[in-house]
């Protein structure tokens, strides 16, 4: 790649393209690029760039993103590399390799090596000159076996300028590379203790990781009758062990006091982050989720419990067993769920139901839950009678780890979730 870099800025020599680009232009939506296949670059460029497109074959790709006027040349370049045949992402290769791929980049010029992520977490190396004129930026990655390179170059002599240099920092941020559904790039291993749900008292973090990513609805309610919802996209950052929001919105609202509707006002802020509000998510020393909101620090002096991700309805129809969990927040310190189990038909001759508190445990993964069952019978006129015997009755839940409720004191029925809720 560092010879490419060569042709790119001869290329770039020819084309004779510099200078200004606004630090906030306004961004368009730039199609994909198509890699035969294997996985597609998307990004939005600078409003007024264009691509076009000088080689594309079954394994290489070079493209120069061109404007009107004084502006820096970007040259796209996609290139196939069987050393990295097996490497998802760059995020992926250790110090020995990164040290390798750095030294083709300082064999010729005096450069300053850092590293960056695209909003979607992929870490990108940044190669830029040292010299007081600033010439070019060369920006590199591998993903899923190619070597991609983008390089943003000035012909004027007094090189790339400081708003320029941001501009392609920007430009990068917004940078998604998309593998096909049967080869999606994996969920971070850093990242899966943060996929569950959370809570306060009066308020809910719900966190699922979906299209290399993470989306985080944050509901919390004042004492008045008031709340706000805030939703996070966000990315897994290895360094800190968190999760940094790309975008953020917020949108107030109020509950009704007589019919409970949630009536939602107009959007306080929404959009993707300036540098400087990104909020971030941690988890602390006793396992509590820590919001650090870089909007209005609304997170301050919160801590929020590990509850599980148990809440809704599920079933496994085989063996004829339901279990409805709702989460009622907290009491005398605990998790506090009500479940309700039904085993058999409720239209069969005979079925039984359990009414449970439940108590989740972050430690050992488990739901405990106590109550009482109630037996109903249909009797000859097709009503059902109810009896109720008197016992308490324990009930220990689990996740399985493709998601399913593992009801452990009913021999191991795994349950599935029922995105339609309760039957009728």
């Amino acid at each position: 790649m560092r010879k490419m870099l060569a042709i790119l800025l001869g290329l770039a020599l020819l084309l004779c393209c510099a200078a200004a680009a606004a630090e906030n232009a306004e961004k368009t939506y730039l199609a994909t690029v198509d890699m035969n296949g294997a996985f597609q670059l998307q990004c939005a460029l600078p409003e007024g760039y264009e691509i076009d497109e000088i080689e594309s074959t079954d394994s290489t790709y070079v493209a120069q993103f061109i404007a009107d006027g004084d502006r820096p040349l970007l040259v796209l370049s996609i290139a196939y590399n069987e050393l990295y045949s097996d490497v998802p992402r760059m995020n992926d290769l250790d110090e020995e390799a990164l040290a390798i791929i750095e030294n083709t980049f300082r064999t010729e010029d005096n450069v300053d090596i850092s590293y960056t992520e695209t909003a979607y977490g992929t870490k990108l190396m940044v190669i830029k000159e040292t010299e007081d004129t600033v010439n070019y930026v060369d920006f590199y990655s591998v993903y899923l076996g190619y070597e991609v390179e983008i390089v943003v170059a000035s012909m004027n002599e007094t090189g790339l300028t400081d708003e320029q240099i941001q501009m392609a920092v920007d430009f990068l941020s917004n940078l998604d590379f998309v593998a096909p559904e049967t080869d999606a790039v994996p969920q971070p291993e850093g990242g899966k203790k943060f996929e569950r749900d959370w809570a306060i008292a009066g308020g809910l973090a719900e966190i699922y990781y979906e299209e290399e990513g993470y989306k985080i609805t944050l509901t919390k309610m004042n004492g008045d009758g008031t709340g706000a919802l805030w939703q996070y996209s966000c990315y897994y950052v290895e360094d800190t062990d968190s999760l940094l929001s790309v975008s953020s919105s917020r949108t107030d609202f109020t509950v009704d006091p007589d019919t409970g509707d949630t009536v939602y006002g107009d959007t306080v802020y929404e959009g993707i982050d300036e540098e400087g509000q990104n909020t971030e998510f941690t988890i602390d020393a006793d396992g509590c989720l820590i919001w650090k909101d870089g909007h209005d620090d609304a997170g301050a002096g919160l801590k929020f419990a590990d509850i599980g991700r148990f809440e809704g309805v599920w079933r496994n129809e085989a063996e004829e067993v339901e279990a409805q969990f709702m989460w009622n927040g907290f009491s005398d310190d605990e998790m506090f769920y009500t479940v309700y189990i039904t085993r058999g038909k409720t239209d069969g001759d005979q079925y039984t139901v359990f009414v449970m508190n439940g108590d989740y445990d972050p430690a050992t993964g488990k739901l405990s839950a106590l109550g009482t069952c109630t037996l109903f019978t249909k009797n000859a006129s097709g009503e059902y009678e109810s009896s109720e015997d008197g016992e308490n009755y324990d009930a220990f839940f689990s996740k399985t780890e493709d998601g399913k409720v593992l009801f452990e004191t009913a021999n191991g029925i795994e349950l599935e979730y029922d995105i339609m809720g309760p039957q009728s």
